[in-house]
């Protein structure tokens, strides 16, 4: 083994390079993308994550490198999201909520950790609407040309009500003596005679509900 003398009188011949020179350069952070995914409660839903890896050296140029393969995957929350060693992410449709997904990588002073946050979302229901109400509830008189603005409340389920006008359809049995806009439930009177007003409310697995009134035209 060489002295320290002797290792100093080859430095400084030019024999041997510093240590420092010759090392690599080490990595000093990592980068996980994308750094916020949001995804729904179902199962199977897949995210596939990257990593980059940043390197310096005093000695050397900044490089950066893909190290998605390299790094080692973790979820804060398996139960939650797993994830494989590929940076590949499920979501397990068991639980919704907040978590951490992480890349680490040993460093020059310790491991290396990037972060990216993985959202779980709630799934948003509507309860079903089993019946429907419509004001005026009983029937209308009018004379030609006056209009009548129908609302319609819903009630669902969950025993809530809710108001429902601009999602129903509206319809007239006899346009020639009452017209109705089918969005917005406004009725127009035309000429004398009888014709019933249907509002027709339908639920997102197709069943429908509905309620009627006469309109009489004067």
């Amino acid at each position: 083994m060489l002295d320290r003398f002797c290792l100093r009188a080859l430095l400084s011949a030019g024999l041997l390079l510093p240590l420092a020179s010759c090392s690599n350069p080490s990595l000093t952070s990592i980068v996980v993308s994308p750094a916020t995914e949001t995804s729904s409660l179902s199962s199977g839903l897949q995210t596939q994550f990257t990593a980059i890896g940043y390197y310096t050296h005093p000695n050397h140029a900044a490089k950066t490198l893909d190290v998605t393969n390299e790094v080692t995957w973790a979820s804060a929350n398996p139960q939650m999201v797993t994830i494989n060693s590929s940076g590949l992410a499920t979501v397990t449709g068991l639980v919704y909520g907040n978590t951490t997904i992480s890349a680490s990588a040993p460093g020059f002073n310790g491991d290396i950790v990037g972060t990216a946050d993985f959202i779980v979302q709630k799934p948003t229901t509507t309860s079903a609407i089993v019946s429907l109400s419509i004001t005026p509830a009983r029937y209308v008189l009018a004379s030609a040309g006056a209009t009548e603005a129908f609302t319609a409340t819903g009630s669902t389920t969950s025993g809530s009500t809710r108001a429902v006008t601009t999602e129903t359809i509206w319809s007239s049995s006899a346009p020639d003596i009452a017209t109705i806009n089918a969005s917005t439930g406004v009725a127009t009177a035309v000429s004398a005679g009888t014709a019933t007003i249907t509002a027709t409310y339908t639920n997102s697995d197709g069943t429908t509900t509905k309620v009627a009134v006469p309109f009489i035209v004067q």
